[in-house]
């Protein structure tokens, strides 16, 4: 690899600083490290991030950072379903995470829409979570519903932080 190749790959190494449990099997993990462009991010974008095991990187996966844009940390939230997400809850703080991005669009202008109608199924809800979260820092005053369907009342996570958000924003949730 190139000395460019090299400095580039490091600078895409940021840091597990904790994962907390949102529900019997979804987790939240928090990274820090280098921006990158993820300070100039959107709600709902998202990262590709890959993991270290004993025998190197990990394949890259796709996750929506589930933190506002303004948040300091990137914050993925991550439903176990397979080998990779069921190896996210055993990530010890200070473990590397490769994480390239921000990608995608989501939502375009959402910002400006007067009106909006979120539906959303099981861990589907993290796009919108990052867009509720942005419209709390800002104190927005779109009209959002959200629409948010799981298999059981189990499976739902984050209801303290939806619920507080209804006395900020103008958000019923349905569920």
């Amino acid at each position: 690899m190139s000395a460019t190749g090299e400095n580039q790959d490091r600078k895409n190494i940021w840091r597990v600083v904790k994962v907390v449990p949102e529900s019997h099997d979804t987790n939240s993990v928090y990274l820090e490290g280098p921006d990158g462009g993820f300070a100039r991010r959107k709600a709902g974008q998202y990262a590709s991030i890959r993991i270290m095991r004993p025998d190197g990187w990990s394949e890259p996966h796709p996750f929506t950072i589930s933190a506002a844009p303004e948040d300091q940390l990137l914050r993925f939230t991550i439903k176990k379903a397979g080998k990779f997400t069921s190896a996210i809850p055993d990530l010890m703080p200070g473990a590397p995470v490769k994480c390239m991005g921000p990608l995608g669009g989501f939502c375009k202008d959402i910002d400006a829409r007067p009106s909006i109608v979120m539906i959303a199924g099981g861990v589907g809800i993290t796009p919108f979570l990052s867009v509720l979260r942005h419209f709390r820092n800002i104190m927005s005053t779109n009209k959002v519903k959200l629409f948010w369907s799981n298999k059981t009342m189990e499976d739902v996570f984050a209801a303290d932080e939806l619920a507080e958000m209804t006395t900020v924003l103008n958000l019923p949730v349905v569920h």
